[in-house]
């Protein structure tokens, strides 16, 4: 700063020089070669400075590329040694050969236990229907040896068939619980 400075005021000071009646030309001669020599060091210190900035420049740029080559080399080594961990291509083969033959075990046992499920379910829907055909026929039994109530001996006229069923029902009801309490009996025991 001080140089543009000093350059402006001898520019001006060469200015004032010629332009003064009479015109002073050695003075103005003298203040023209002190601006030259002033520009002249202004720009060495310029191109000096330009060279300082490129400089710093190239080595931000070195230490970056220096920083980024140590990360590889670092990257490098934590991969050797994640690969002589797992034993390289052939150990992963290995431990992907294991897993697939576990995951097979894994496979089978689960077959076993929903095969032996569905054959289980399969016993017990069968006991249910076998349960439920017994039960319809011992009502179609017991429907055959009830008899038929004449009308009117309770002292109720009835029409052939009503309130027979109400009868009907309390007798099934009677018997299917006496079958039930069986049942539970056997079961228990």
């Amino acid at each position: 700063m001080a140089l543009n400075a000093r350059i402006t005021t001898l520019d001006q000071a060469c200015r004032d020089a010629i332009s003064s009646k009479p015109p002073q030309k050695t003075r103005a001669l003298a203040l023209l070669r002190a601006k030259k020599m002033a520009e002249a060091t202004l720009n060495d210190r310029e191109g000096s400075e330009a060279q300082v900035r490129r400089t710093l420049d190239a080595i931000d740029a070195a230490a970056g590329q220096v920083e980024i080559v140590r990360a590889m080399s670092d990257g490098a080594d934590v991969l050797k040694d994640l690969r002589e961990q797992v034993g390289g291509v052939e150990g992963v083969q290995d431990v992907v050969e294991k897993a697939r033959e576990e995951m097979d075990q894994v496979d089978e046992m689960t077959k076993v236990i929903v095969d032996d499920a569905t054959m289980k379910t399969d016993e017990n829907e069968l006991d249910l229907e076998l349960e439920k055909l017994e039960e319809e026929q011992q009502q179609r039994e017991v429907q055959i040896a009830l008899p038929e109530v004449p009308a009117g001996e309770f002292g109720m006229k009835q029409s052939h068939g009503q309130g027979n069923e109400a009868h009907h029902e309390t007798v099934m009801t009677s018997l299917r619980l006496d079958d039930d309490s069986r049942a539970a009996t056997s079961t228990t025991a």
